[in-house]
């Protein structure tokens, strides 16, 4: 008789457990703030290329698997090491070269002229800027004359980047 009550008592406590813990996984994924949901940080690289988070093998499976990529990088005031500017954009165009150096192009976009003095950013007519960031570090910004086609600059920078699939 107190065998049977021993079963009975030790599957109603894993019932109970398993019962916390998917109560518990729910309550998680419902806690999630709406900009966690959607979004998951698979690579991330520093400005000279090197790795800070996620392994790149993953991040080229999921390029190579057609998964959405977003990009998001930082600019720097290099005189005095400040964050100038945060972006974010999807890619639009992606590149694995032989080496595993992975590059990403966004659309272009219309130029933008970060004022730091009056904290404001003003566009410029007719401009448009083009990026293509890289897993390497080294991303270039190409800005041209959208009314003619002309090609005004090509400039090169260094930045990490973030790398996130659609969920």
């Amino acid at each position: 008789m107190n065998f049977f009550f021993f079963k009975v008592s030790l599957r109603s406590i894993l019932i109970v457990l398993m019962s916390i813990f998917v109560v518990g996984i729910l309550m998680e994924s419902f806690a999630a703030k709406p900009y966690e949901r959607n979004w998951i940080l698979i690579y991330e690289n520093d400005a000279q290329g090197k790795c800070l988070y996620g392994d790149k093998k993953d991040l080229i499976r999921a390029i190579q698997t057609g998964n959405e990529i977003r990009i998001y990088w930082q600019d720097y005031d290099l005189t005095n090491h400040q964050i100038r500017g945060e972006h974010s954009a999807s890619a639009k165009f992606l590149t694995i070269e032989k080496d595993h150096t992975i590059q990403a192009q966004i659309e272009p976009v219309v130029e933008q002229v970060l004022d730091f003095n009056q904290t404001k950013t003003n566009t410029q007519e007719n401009l448009e800027l083009s990026l293509i960031v890289s897993t390497s570090g080294k991303n270039e910004m190409i800005s041209k004359n959208a009314q003619p086609g002309e090609f005004l600059a090509l400039k090169t920078m260094r930045s990490g980047v973030k790398w996130f699939i659609k969920k």
